[in-house]
């Protein structure tokens, strides 16, 4: 189980989540309408993220989670940040209108799929996966960089590293 505490000070809040042996903890820091939640090992539930739906942006990079449910709850975001954990598939984004940054960079991913309503979107970080087919990108109209280096993807004549053509 997580547990929060909450310290106010200014606009901060910070959270810190206690590890299984309640003696160690990492900071969450929330900065107005800003999550940055870095380098906590084995999230298993993003549930506690379903209350904070006037997000903006958020960082979820190097905890080891699997699964983005939940995240689709939070339609204000316009920044997302997925880096370096274990995310198999994207799943659950659809109703992010809003967003316009996305970055999925060095986890587990096989296939581009649940992006096609996310209209907004800018900047789509998909390098360091197992991404074999880079289709169904095209209704995004206002995308202009893609990153999907070192990934296994066949069908590169529409595409350059960091564009769309």
């Amino acid at each position: 189980m997580i547990n929060f505490k909450i310290f106010y000070a200014n606009i901060f809040i910070n959270i810190y989540v206690f590890g299984p042996n309640k003696n160690s903890f990492c900071p969450i820091i929330i900065f107005r309408n800003s999550l940055i939640y870095t380098n906590i090992n084995n999230i298993n539930n993003l549930a506690f993220l379903k209350g904070l739906k006037n997000l903006n942006e958020l960082s979820i990079e190097h905890c080891n989670i699997r699964g983005i449910k939940y995240l689709g709850l939070l339609k204000k975001l316009h920044s997302l940040y997925l880096g370096y954990n274990k995310i198999t598939e994207i799943k659950g984004l659809e109703t992010l209108k809003n967003l316009k940054t996305l970055t999925l960079m060095d986890n587990q991913i096989t296939e581009i799929k649940g992006l096609k309503n996310l209209t907004e979107l800018e900047y789509l970080h998909l390098s360091n996966n197992q991404i074999t087919e880079i289709k169904g990108l095209e209704t995004l109209k206002k995308l202009n960089w893609v990153g999907q280096y070192a990934n296994k993807i066949k069908n590169k004549e529409f595409y350059r590293q960091g564009f769309i053509l």
